[in-house]
């Protein structure tokens, strides 16, 4: 019998067990095949028939979808212990993904994940059995995995495919295995490092805690002059900065001009003393480059986050639109051409310090989502966003009574809005993430009403 049927018929049996009515087991039945239906389908014309179908079943409302999602039989029964898979990144490049699955994973519930970025020379499966010893005896409770990163050239923190890695890896992982999205976490070493900081601001709302070692939050471009722009993308990730005292040198080997990674994140711990952010920096006594680790207690209390799913308030300040999400804000269409290339022209004014008009001619550049949920008043503020979608759920809004939007200071939806299996669907297969769900999605573009999608 296939799995997927044994597991149906197993839920049928359960609900007779509670004393549901055979009609009840019938239609939950269903449900739970169409669902699985939609996931599997490859077109949108066929989730749209399949979505029709279910809004057609007696009683089935958006909740009742959305408390089903994870008692599906999406993923199938994989071997424990350590394999790899491919992953593409684009221009028909793949990389290796070293993944560790506890010896009695079962794919009927969800498991944490701990994403794990090796340092410049590095190997995926070193840093994965690296981040198993951090764990411990905690590694048979998570899935890890760790994808090998560019195997020549200079590292760019600007790359954009780069910086976005661990985020398509997770999507990857969610389809493959049962991931409690709601407990990831990243980790990384050196370069890998800096590319868990970078990720970890772009990116926040998908990880309930970080750990850079030995790294620095270099994906920022000219990172001290824009920390009041990009760390309060962070108002809600918990994060560990841990470096050693010794770690003064710069790529070359020498004493860095900036002073070495310890001297970076020294200024940034000033930066964060006037901030009130769940990071937590960690110098090392007599520690160099080698040999970080992060210390146990703080180490443990991150792994016992959960990530925030809907905050009441969100600042996001982003380079490209592929990062223009913030929780319960997604940018639809960026204003004009974002900046993807490494250099800007800058046109000096009379007087100016050339430091502050590069920072001038980067702010310039970025987008911005802002947004803030009181009663019924959202209130959402943009750059550069020429489009973009409020997503709502029932905590952060009642959906019995109207609700305001108001986008730039302008009044751009009032009314009541309507729970939808369709919206909540097509937003939790985005990126198969089934613990956020949205069944309200308004669209709002620059000088128009908005309308609910």
């Amino acid at each position: 019998m296939p799995l997927g049927m044994r597991t149906l018929i197993l839920a049928s049996l359960a609900l007779t067990a509670t004393g549901l009515s055979i009609s009840a087991q019938e239609a939950l039945s269903d449900l739970d095949a169409a669902l699985v239906s939609y996931f599997q389908a490859e077109s949108p014309e066929a989730r749209d028939e399949i979505v029709g179908r279910i809004a057609g079943m007696p009683g089935v409302t958006a909740g009742a979808v959305g408390q089903r999602l994870h008692e599906l039989p999406l993923w199938l029964p994989v071997r424990a212990g350590t394999s790899s898979f491919p992953m593409d990144v684009g221009d028909g490049e793949q990389r290796t993904v070293c993944v560790r699955v506890p010896s009695d994973y079962d794919p009927g519930r969800p498991w944490p994940v701990l994403i794990a970025l090796h340092g410049s020379g590095g190997r995926a499966k070193e840093m994965l059995g690296f981040a198993a010893g951090l764990l411990g005896e905690k590694a048979e409770d998570m899935i890890v995995a760790a994808p090998q990163a560019v195997l020549n050239g200079p590292f760019d923190p600007q790359n954009e495919s780069e910086l976005n890695q661990p985020v398509h890896l997770l999507r990857l992982l969610r389809r493959r295995y049962h991931v409690d999205s709601n407990r990831v976490f990243l980790i990384g070493y050196s370069k890998g490092g800096h590319r868990t900081a970078g990720a970890s601001v772009m990116f926040a709302d998908q990880f309930a805690g970080s750990v850079c070692m030995a790294g620095i939050m270099a994906p920022l471009p000219q990172r001290e002059g824009l920390y009041s722009y990009f760390l309060p993308n962070l108002q809600h990730l918990p994060m560990l900065m841990v470096w050693g005292e010794l770690d003064d040198q710069g790529p070359s080997g020498k004493p860095g001009s900036t002073g070495g990674i310890a001297a970076v994140n020294r200024r940034l711990a000033e930066a964060l003393e006037t901030r009130d952010l769940a990071i937590t920096m960690v110098e090392l006594p007599g520690v160099g480059h080698a040999g970080v680790r992060p210390p146990s207690e703080q180490w443990v209390a991150l792994l016992a986050r959960t990530r925030a799913c809907y905050p009441t308030e969100t600042a996001h300040c982003f380079r490209f639109p592929e990062q223009g999400r913030a929780y319960w804000l997604r940018l639809v269409r960026f204003a004009g051409e974002p900046w993807r290339d490494a250099q800007l022209r800058i046109d000096l004014r009379p007087g100016e310090d050339p430091q502050e008009a590069l920072l001038r001619a980067i702010r310039l550049k970025l987008g911005r989502l802002e947004g803030h949920v009181e009663g019924q008043l959202v209130t959402v503020r943009s750059k550069r966003a020429k489009e973009l979608d409020v997503l709502l759920h029932e905590t952060l809004v009642d959906f019995d009574r109207p609700i305001i939007v108001k986008m730039n200071g302008r009044r751009a939806f009032e009314g009541l809005v309507e729970p939808r299996i369709d919206t909540l669907l097509e937003v939790a297969s985005e990126d198969w993430d089934f613990d956020r769900l949205f069944p309200v999605r308004v669209r709002i573009g620059i000088g128009r009403r908005g309308r609910q999608m």
